[in-house]
Parts: C-alpha cells; structure tokens; sequence
C-alpha cells in the first residue's frame, strides 16, 4: 500500500467518531516516523551540499552596477535600453512604441487586398456618411455584435464591457442593455453601442469613461452598423468557419507584454477586425504578427494551423492577408526576443550586444564590488 494512501486512511480515520485511539495511533505512528526521516534525508542532502570542502570554489559571480551604467548611457542608449527592459504593456502599446524599419517588420502594402462585394455599394460608398459616434465604438459594437450573431453568448462577447461597468459599480446598468441586446434590430444596436461604452475603463482607465446614457446613436449610424456587422456575417460563410474569437494570450504573456487579446482565428488565418477608414499601418501589422506568436505560446493549440495573418474591414468590405511563410525567420526571432521578450533565463535585464563593454571604456569599472 503506497504512502498517500495509508495517509488518505489515516485522515479518514481521524474524523470518524467511532475510531478509537489506539487505532488512530497505530495508523499515524509509522506515516510521522516516515516523514522524520525524510526531513532528515533531506536534511543531510542540504548540509552536505552546503560544505565548502566538498565543492569546487568558483570566482564569486561580478553583479553590474544598473544605476551607474544607466547614469553612463547617451540618451539614445537610455531609450533603447529603457524599450528593451519595459514591462506590463500591452499588445498595442509595445506595437506602438517599437522603432521598425523602414516600411515595417511587416509592411502592409505586402497583404494581398480581395474586395468581397460586386460593386461600389457593397465597400464604404453604401454606408451613411453622416456617423456620430466615434469611430472606436463603432468598431467595438460591430466586433461584439458579429460575435453574437455567429454564436457566442452576449456575456461573453461583451465581457470586456460588462467587466469595465464592474469596475465603476455599473453591473446593473449594463445587464439592463445586455439583456436588450436580440439580434441587428435598432434596439439591440443602440444597446450594444452604449455597452460598448464600458471598455475603455477596463482597458486603459475610468479617466476616459463617458456616460453611456449620453451616447446615442443616429438612425444613420445604426444602419452603417447593421451593414458591417452582416457583411461579417458573409466574410465568414466565405473565409470561416470561426474557430477562437476575443481570445486571449494566456500562457504566451511575458513580463513586456502582459495582456492584449485577439479577434478572431478561422481554420488557417488570424484575422484581426478595422474599420476605419484609413489605410493599415505598420503598427497594425506588427500587432497581428505579436499575436501570431504570443499564440503560438499560448495555451491555444489552435494557433498552431495558422497560414496566414490578414485583416478584415467591414467598412470598406476588403480583406487583407499575408502568408506567414513571407515573413523572414530572422524578422520573427528579432520581434520575439526583443519586442515580445521571449528571452533564456538570466536575460531578465537585457544589454544589447558591446554596450556594456563601451560603458566600461567610458567610466571603468561598472559591477558592484
């Protein structure tokens, strides 16, 4: 009989009434004479590892003097430094403040365009122009609507807005529009905007919150709204299934990068949702290839048949993919290591390649004595 066992035997013992002490002795006896003399094993691993005599001496490991190399670095040095050494942002903050080449890690106008309508009434000429709600909130309620219309529950497409009412004691209010929301009727559309309107005190801070009862959608806005979201509807019949939709990374996060989640997966692209009007930016792109390969280390074995990265517009009905196999390997190790962080252990500070060397030619010795 194994040690776990007795021992689960021994505890059922204990709290059953009827046992008497002499069993319960004869029970716990051997099992605390067991565990003595593990300590003691244990005790004698450590005191033996601890001998001097017994180890070969090594030269005590230098530690580097952060602060005064830091007091030595030229302003350029300092913000590279400072950039490769960042933690807790997320996804679209570390896209944004990396310094890429020319054109981009991976420039846009590289992504293949397809137009899915049959003509100008089916991209940006068929919407309203007259719009009044910015054009972020828009782009929230058609992503969570278009997940609810392809099957998710409403608490879990709009969990990010239901979690930002939380945070400003606002459950109420929210589940009252939530449980408004049906389907692409103007109720449900003027409720999903309002909720929307929680996000951004999750996502950034409660200082950029707006009353939801103050935003109000025109009747222009809602049909615009209505129109992207079934324009989605068809991009899936054509590119879906959907497979992961408003993931998030867990198990891929780094110390840099500490949060940020998808939009949607199909079978082989990871698609990432816009609709605005302008152009992709290489901020854009760099934010899917992120995504790409915090997935890869993620938790989600899905990321594993992704081809390609594209996005989707809604507005101008265009989608834009690129196949990951254009992308150079030493593109993606570079954004790996230093944008992402995927770093070996010990390289939780990291010093680009000769810096540390041109320091020390500077000012002399740089490690604590």
């Amino acid at each position: 009989m194994s040690f776990f066992t007795r021992l689960k035997r021994a505890i059922k013992a204990l709290f059953n009434p009827d046992s008497d002490q002499s069993s319960l002795k004869d029970k716990f006896e051997p099992l605390v004479k067991r565990v003595e003399e593990n300590e003691q094993i244990k005790y004698s691993e450590k005191v033996f590892d601890e001998q001097p005599v017994l180890k070969t001496k090594q030269p005590d490991e230098k530690k580097i003097n952060i602060e005064k190399i830091k007091a030595a670095m030229t302003p350029e040095e300092l913000d590279r430094f400072d950039f490769l050494n960042s933690y807790g942002l997320s996804v679209y903050a570390r896209a944004q403040a990396t310094k890429q080449p020319y054109g981009g890690y991976v420039r846009p106008r590289d992504m293949g365009n397809t137009f899915l309508g049959q003509n100008p009434s089916d991209g940006i000429d068929g919407l309203n122009p007259d719009e009044d709600v910015r054009s972020n909130l828009i782009g929230l309620a058609v992503d969570y609507l278009t997940r609810f219309m392809i099957g998710e529950k409403a608490t879990e497409a709009f969990k990010v807005s239901l979690l930002g009412a939380s945070i400003i004691h606002e459950d109420q209010k929210a589940s009252q529009l939530i449980s408004r929301i049906k389907g692409l009727d103007k109720e449900s559309v003027i409720s999903a905007v309002k909720l929307s309107g929680y996000d951004v005190v999750y996502r950034y801070s409660v200082f950029g919150y707006r009353q939801v009862d103050t935003i109000n959608p025109n009747d222009s806005t809602v049909e615009n709204i209505i129109t992207m979201v079934n324009r989605s509807l068809k991009f899936f019949e054509r590119y879906g299934p959907c497979v992961l939709s408003g993931f998030d990374l867990e198990g891929g996060y780094t110390e840099i990068v500490a949060n940020g989640d998808g939009d949607y997966l199909t079978s082989d692209t990871l698609w990432d949702f816009k609709v605005s009007k302008n152009r992709y930016t290489s901020v854009q792109t760099l934010q899917l290839l992120i995504y790409w390969r915090m997935g890869l280390h993620s938790i989600h074995p899905e990321f594993k048949s992704v081809e390609y990265l594209g996005f989707y517009n809604p507005r101008t009905n265009y989608a834009s993919r690129i196949w990951v196999e254009r992308i150079p390997p030493d593109i993606i190790e570079k954004v790996e290591f230093e944008v992402i962080g995927y770093r070996p252990k010990g390289k939780e500070i990291y010093f680009e390649e000769g810096l540390l060397e041109k320091i020390q030619k500077r000012i002399g010795d740089i490690y604590i004595p």
